[in-house]
């Protein structure tokens, strides 16, 4: 395997090289780790000899070559790491150190994932948005079959739950799908991945504490880390649509938001977030356009409405995956009140 390295990934401050800073700020070890020491291994994780061999072979790569998954491209440099470790008989980093370093690393500010990633958004805006976020059934299946702790952002909290305590009047599916629609339209990045977040019923405390580094995307799906306030875990990870990340990532770019810069920073103060007061003021411009109830217009109700949403799809994939004609059956299974879902 060889990552198709280009001229402008050599770049100071640039793909390859941002890369290498990145895995040498965050090396886990008390064995200090140069900069040349951390291009060798991302040299030889990326399938080359060393650091020379792939400066040589910048842009030798035909354009039809075969281009390795992210996923496989961390595979490589975790075993470059491995490597490196047992020759400087490194003993402190275990494999979940390791791990989670190479999880950090930016693999798409390489040019060859630049290409995929512009092409998958110019995919997804030739989509409807809203049927990526109403639709959790992809996700539902990717954590069924990965059998993770992570999960999809609409299932964080318990399906019988949400069923059995719908909300008292619950945004319809036809808003919310305005609410987008009226966001993408007329709304900045910045508000675009804010309201996306919220579409995806994460709760707002939690939405305007995440920083840049804590969304990241490997081949299958894209994972946002929140801190949660409501639970005994201090964090958690969250299965979030493509789309979330491929905006988040235009935005980061526009706004030159460093990695350990909150997403939505106070207007006042970049090392601060922005306030729930302040958060209301911007959806609050399209939520008045989108929403005829004007109690219906809160950060709250789009979450409750969202949950209420992907709590229903749930229901009926399980009812099909049981092979139910109609969901009476599933829900007694479950032992979920039929009214609960009529409301």
């Amino acid at each position: 395997m060889r990552v198709p390295i280009s001229l402008a990934d050599l770049r100071v401050k640039y793909g390859f090289n941002r890369i290498a800073k990145k895995l040498q700020r965050n090396w886990r070890s008390t064995f200090s780790l140069s900069l040349a020491s951390s291009q060798e291994i991302l040299s030889k994780g990326l399938g080359y000899q060393d650091l020379h061999d792939l400066q040589k072979s910048a842009n030798e790569h035909a354009k039809t070559v075969a281009v390795p998954t992210q996923d496989e491209v961390r595979d490589g440099i975790s075993n470059s790491i491995t490597d490196f470790c047992q020759s400087k008989k490194v003993t402190d980093m275990s494999e979940r150190d390791v791990n989670h370093l190479v999880s950090l690393l930016p693999l798409h500010e390489l040019t060859v994932f630049q290409t995929s990633r512009s092409q998958q958004a110019g995919t997804l805006a030739s989509q409807s948005v809203f049927e990526l976020i109403t639709g959790p059934a992809n996700d539902l299946a990717v954590a069924a079959n990965q059998g993770k702790s992570k999960r999809p952002a609409h299932l964080r909290d318990d399906l019988s739950a949400e069923l059995l305590k719908p909300p008292a009047d619950p945004i319809s599916q036809e808003e919310l799908k305005s609410f987008w629609e009226v966001v993408e339209r007329k709304g900045s990045l910045h508000d675009q991945c804010l309201c996306l977040g919220l579409l995806q019923g994460i709760r707002p405390l939690e939405l305007l504490n995440v920083k840049a580094h804590d969304v990241y995307t490997t081949d299958q799906h894209s994972l946002l880390r929140i801190k949660n306030f409501k639970t005994r875990s201090r964090s958690g990870q969250l299965f979030m649509p493509s789309v979330f990340s491929t905006l988040i990532d235009q935005y980061v770019r526009q706004a030159k938001i460093p990695p350990i810069g909150y997403l939505f920073p106070s207007p006042k103060d970049s090392n601060v977030p922005m306030s729930l007061e302040q958060m209301h003021r911007i959806i609050g411009v399209y939520l008045r356009e989108a929403i005829a109830n004007p109690s219906q217009r809160r950060a709250s109700s789009i979450r409750q409405s969202m949950l209420h949403v992907a709590a229903k799809h749930i229901l009926e994939r399980i009812a099909q995956n049981m092979g139910h004609q109609v969901s009476g059956m599933t829900m007694k299974y479950l032992r979920i009140p039929k009214s609960s879902t009529q409301k």
